[in-house]
């Protein structure tokens, strides 16, 4: 009596480890899928945004110095 109800016990026990396994391991893959998404997003989009873009100083103006 005492014994089966030990073994329910931890059967119960094991049932709930795999399952937070099973659970856990969705979520990872879910993550990895969604960072590379993300990561693969980020890649298109600056390919497609072209070379970035430099701010040209006017010849005209002084340039500004900080020295104190």
């Amino acid at each position: 009596m005492i014994i089966g109800l030990l073994k329910e016990i931890v059967g119960w026990f094991v049932s709930l480890s795999e399952v937070g396994a099973v659970i856990g391991a969705v979520l990872l893959v879910g993550l990895v899928i969604g960072m590379t998404g993300f990561w693969l997003l980020g890649y298109v989009l600056r390919k497609l945004s072209g070379p970035p873009s430099e701010l040209e100083s006017d010849p005209d103006e002084p340039e500004e110095s900080n020295e104190d």
